[in-house]
């Protein structure tokens, strides 16, 4: 509101990209309250005597709405589709770039129609198409052969991170180390917020 002022954040360690974070991106004075635990925000008009037993607030982004009771297992079990989500999310924060990039640079190569993604399916039907217009990196002619291709390409991939990945399965959903290169994570108070972030704009 106007005329309201922002409480302060302290900015408390050493990664230059956290403590940015901290200083000028971080929205809730304190994150885990917040975003955590039995006292953070609902999903509106929710009451907190609403909300199934197993919402306890210690997932990210975890506003108390499961109308299909999901997560009613919870342990483990809701642990694991908290962690789907962020995966599923990250692919289709992806996607929207995949979708819109092509748009925004389709003028800088010849074949700008088949740059946009809702041309893609119905141009190759009807001929080949070339990656950026350059027959000698990907000629694409079988809609069917790039289908089975980008399948195939998913599952391998899916199933290597379902058994541990590069790091070991006990690594999850945020391994950090060199998958946190900017070091958002070094800071545990806006780590925490990111978290619950990157599910919101997942969804």
């Amino acid at each position: 509101a106007a005329g309201v002022a922002r409480p302060a954040v302290v900015v408390t360690k050493a990664s230059v990209v956290s403590d940015w974070y901290l200083k000028y991106c971080k929205s809730a004075p304190d994150a885990k309250a917040a975003y955590y635990g039995a006292d953070r925000g609902l999903w509106h008009g929710a009451k907190a005597e609403k909300v199934p037993a197993y919402l306890d607030g210690t997932q990210p982004a975890d506003f108390g709405f499961d109308p299909m009771a999901l997560g009613k297992k919870g342990g483990d079990d809701l642990a694991k589709l908290s962690e789907q989500e962020v995966i599923h999310g990250r692919f289709a924060m992806m996607a929207v770039t995949g979708m819109v990039a092509p748009e925004f640079s389709a003028s800088l190569f010849e074949n700008a129609d088949d740059a946009v993604w809702y041309n893609v399916g119905k141009t190759i039907l009807s001929g080949p198409i070339d990656f950026v217009g350059d027959s000698s990196l990907v000629h694409a002619s079988n809609l069917y052969a790039v289908i089975a291709v980008q399948f195939v390409a998913m599952q391998l991939s899916e199933y290597y991170r379902a058994k541990g990945g590069p790091l070991g399965e006990a690594a999850g959903a945020y391994p950090g180390g060199a998958f946190d290169p900017m070091g958002f994570a070094d800071d545990e108070e806006a780590f925490a917020e990111l978290k619950v972030k990157e599910v919101k704009n997942g969804r």
